[in-house]
């Protein structure tokens, strides 16, 4: 399953709690008075802004992007989200979560307010309601790294994806939990997981047959067989049609469902296979193919999901910056051609605990159960 979990963050991430501080402060202002943070337009340049900051996707792209000639806002519905302390304060924005029917609206009133152009979310629950829109913000002169809804419709459905790219990659065998009963000869143990990506549940491994009982079967679900060999994402960059580049990431090492410790391989029938998969589903942007081994060696095609992944860090530290890359495509500096080399290296999550004097737990305002769960996370 690709994983869209939260990040952690690294100790050189955390600021001053007075700085959060002020971030609440101003945000909490700001609902008194009815409007959003930083209603004040910021100096000329060009705006990129990068939401869903709590995540580590948002965290990544940030720093990709850091060195482009360009201003970059962070946006996110919780005043304490770690993201938005990579910006200045007056780069940092509120705005409604990605469910609420004003995420939308609100968001695009928020970037004519600040002059903004170009907005890469860093949530895949804001990819769907930004593509909805996308022509509105065309029409104000942004441009959104979002894949149309077509294609963000299919991807994010297990079944249909299979469908799609038949031919292009072997796909996990998987059955819809319906009203059917499921064939006698499918393989167990098998997993049950939900149909739709966008339900972040997760899998439960079922023994055999006899244990669907307990499961639904009004097609929300799909069964597939376990398989005990080493995954890989491949990350994947289109623009305007043309794969610029791919670059696979194998798992070495799993905690709590998280890849904790991953490395970039090259391997040119699978980042072919990739590309070609993001092609026929029409993806555009990032996006990342998940595939995985059996005990044979064989390659299945387990999901695929649009958006920014949460271990974009890595394909930039091994010299493939997709972020920056697409953005200079949109900027129109210079032609972007694409990217055949990079470097294997490997990536290692490490959480760092970091503490703080006890006499500034109060400048917040919030229990100190809430700030240590925050830091914890």
């Amino acid at each position: 399953m690709v994983s869209r979990r939260r990040g952690h963050f690294r100790q050189r991430d955390l600021v001053p709690i007075t700085q959060v501080h002020g971030c609440a402060g101003e945000a909490m202002q700001a609902r008194a008075n009815g409007s959003r943070m930083n209603t004040k337009r910021l100096p000329s340049a060009d705006r990129v802004l990068v939401t869903g900051a709590r995540g580590s996707a948002a965290a990544g792209v940030m720093r990709a992007i850091s060195r482009e000639h360009a201003t970059v806002l962070a946006a996110d519905v919780d005043p304490y989200a770690p993201g938005l302390y990579l910006v200045p304060p007056e780069y940092r924005l509120l705005v409604p979560r990605a469910e609420d029917p004003a995420f939308a609206d609100e968001l695009l009133a928020t970037c004519r307010a600040q002059g903004v152009s170009i907005v890469i979310p860093g949530e895949a629950a804001e990819l769907a309601p930004l593509a909805a829109r996308a022509e509105d913000f065309a029409v104000a002169g942004i441009r959104l790294m979002v894949a149309s809804s077509d294609a963000l419709a299919v991807a994010g459905d297990r079944i249909a994806v299979r469908e799609r790219i038949a031919g292009e990659l072997p796909s996990v065998p998987t059955t819809l939990l319906g009203a059917g009963r499921v064939p006698a000869d499918h393989p167990w143990p098998a997993r049950a997981r939900p149909r739709s990506l966008a339900e972040d549940a997760e899998a439960v491994t079922l023994a055999g047959p006899q244990e669907l009982d307990a499961f639904p079967t009004d097609g929300r679900l799909v069964l597939e067989p376990v398989l005990d060999g080493p995954e890989t994402w491949v990350d994947v960059l289109r623009i305007d049609g043309r794969c610029i580049a791919t670059v696979p990431r194998e798992c070495l090492r799993r905690d709590a469902g998280i890849a904790v410790t991953t490395r970039t391989r090259r391997d040119d029938a699978l980042q072919s296979a990739a590309a070609d998969a993001a092609a026929a589903l029409e993806l555009e942007g990032i996006a990342t193919v998940h595939v995985q081994r059996d005990h044979a060696g064989t390659t299945f095609l387990a999901d695929v999901a649009a958006g920014v992944p949460d271990e974009i860090a890595l394909p930039v530290a091994a010299g493939v910056n997709m972020p920056a890359l697409w953005l200079r495509s949109v900027l129109g500096r210079g032609g972007v051609s694409p990217v055949q080399d990079f470097d294997e290296i490997a990536m290692a999550r490490v959480p760092r605990e970091q503490t703080v004097p006890v006499s500034e737990l109060g400048v917040t305002g919030r229990s100190t159960g809430e700030i240590a769960v925050d830091i914890a996370a």
